[in-house]
């Protein structure tokens, strides 16, 4: 597996984040075993126009625990990288409903073709909270640790980053960013993206496709044009 090579200030910054310290209530940090905070993809370190912001990463296969546990912290972040790029594109013969489903949802908004490089040309992905579940992936993650996280490894990426538009996959997440003390400080406009993990949402995916897709497009064009307003294009 090729290991790619991560632009300076991005791995000081994801380098924070994979050797985060804390024990949060609700999540596992075990890095002697490979269970590290993770959950980020970008393309090639540079200001992108949306980030996509999920509720946290799921259970790490025994594999990808084993691979992080035998490299020193800072080689973790290429390496993570790569794994999250082998699995967009099924390199690893594990590509799941969620990754062809983000790239088909979110190649429609951007208006590319539904690749991982064509998306990713213009997005990047991080969690709000970084850290597995320690129960069920499913259950509401406390309010202390999506705060602590966000605070401490959100607000870097955004600056980082510099999007036009913040796209959250799934309710949790964007309940949480559009809260108005948080968004005091993100102070980006927030779209909802039904959870690229599950298709049944009501209608079928064919009238999403119709109706919260184009305003969901909507919005990002306007968001666009807002920063563009303002001076402040990405790169």
């Amino acid at each position: 597996m090729a290991i790619p090579t991560v632009p300076s200030e991005a791995l000081k910054i994801f380098a924070a984040v994979i050797s985060c310290p804390l024990r949060c209530e609700g999540i596992r940090n075990e890095p002697q075993r490979g269970v590290i905070p993770r959950s980020f993809y970008f393309s090639d370190g540079l200001g992108v126009d949306l980030l996509l912001v999920s509720k946290n990463p799921a259970d790490a296969p025994a594999w990808e625990r084993e691979k992080y546990a035998a490299l020193p912290e800072v080689e973790r972040v290429a390496a993570h990288l790569e794994v999250v790029r082998s699995l967009f594109t099924g390199a690893l013969a594990v590509r799941s409903s969620f990754h062809m489903n983000l790239l088909r949802r979110v190649g429609a908004i951007l208006d590319c073709e539904p690749t991982l490089d064509a998306v990713f040309a213009r997005t990047a992905l991080t969690a709000l909270v970084k850290c597995e579940s320690s129960g069920d992936k499913t259950a509401r993650l406390p309010l202390t640790t999506a705060t602590t996280c966000a605070e401490r490894h959100l607000a870097h990426e955004l600056a980082y980053f510099r999007p036009a538009y913040i796209l959250a996959l799934g309710r949790e997440a964007f309940t949480y960013l559009t809260q108005p003390r948080v968004q005091a400080i993100v102070r980006l406009p927030v779209g909802e993206l039904y959870h690229p993990s599950w298709s049944n949402m009501r209608g079928g995916e064919s009238q999403y496709f119709q109706t919260a897709i184009p305003r969901l497009r909507r919005e990002f064009q306007a968001a666009l044009q807002a920063r563009a307003q303002k001076g402040s294009p990405r790169g």
